[in-house]
């Protein structure tokens, strides 16, 4: 039964197709229409990437470097310190002092009843000349060491009150011009004297009592005196070299010119 029906169902589609000459036409427009069909082909496009690629510059850094050493020198100077003792009293007195290693000077004043005023330096038992013996009032400055010999002890005789100042000799005017002056006893610098000698115009003593121009060296030696006379003065004299200070005895004015 089966075979039958394929039988009919082929006849069937052999009689509705197409004929042998219209398959052959059907081929033949198709081979046709192949052939004149062009095929395009989508150009090529050939993309060339160059890849550039910049370097960063090399910097090449030179580091130069100064090591600067400073060398600081420190001068220790050492400060001599001012000797400024000051002793008081009233009348007779003694009076224990230290003693120093630089030359000293005392500036003394007393006697304002005028009466009989002195003052006498010792070295325990031994005695040195007076500092001052008047029967005047007093005020003035005078050497009170010398030659090495510092008194320990001063002896005042007095009526009234009286005072005695210790001062280092350093700290007494100094002659740097070309004259100085003053009254009465006094101790003065003479530092441009000390590698040469000069020669010095002196006045003084119009009051006719003692005038005395004594130097000395900067160690506290005495030299010999320039000046040693109880007439008025007024004279050229030759100082002697390596002197560093001029004490003067004097009663009244006093001048000193080079």
């Amino acid at each position: 039964m089966k075979f039958k029906s394929l039988v009919f169902v082929t006849i069937f589609i052999l009689a509705c197709g197409p004929s042998e000459e219209e398959i052959q036409s059907q081929i033949d427009d198709a081979v046709a229409e192949v052939l004149e069909t062009t095929t395009t082909l989508a150009p090529t496009t050939t993309t060339s990437t160059t890849t550039t690629t910049t370097l960063a510059p090399t910097t090449t850094t030179s580091t130069t470097t100064t090591t600067t050493t400073t060398t600081t020198t420190t001068t220790t100077t050492t400060t001599i310190p001012v000797i400024n003792e000051v002793y008081t009293g009233t009348g007779d007195s003694i009076v224990n002092i230290n003693q120093y290693n630089e030359l000293v000077v005392a500036y003394i004043v007393g006697n304002s009843s005028d009466r009989y005023f002195g003052v006498r330096p010792y070295l325990n038992d031994k005695r040195y000349s007076s500092l001052v013996n008047t029967s005047d009032p007093y005020e003035g400055v005078t050497v009170l060491n010398f030659n090495g010999d510092s008194p320990n002890l001063l002896e005042v005789e007095a009526v009234g009150s009286w005072s005695i100042t210790i001062m280092s000799a350093r700290t007494q005017r100094s002659f740097t011009g070309s004259s100085i002056t003053g009254v009465g006893d006094a101790v003065i610098q003479f530092p441009e004297n000390k590698n040469k000698t000069q020669i010095l115009t002196i006045n003084g003593n119009s009051s006719d009592r003692y005038f005395g121009v004594r130097p000395y060296d900067c160690n506290g030696k005495r030299l010999s005196s320039i000046v040693n006379t109880s007439d008025p003065y007024n004279g050229t004299v030759r100082s002697p070299t390596g002197a560093c200070y001029l004490q003067i005895e004097a009663e009244g004015e006093w001048s000193i010119s080079r």
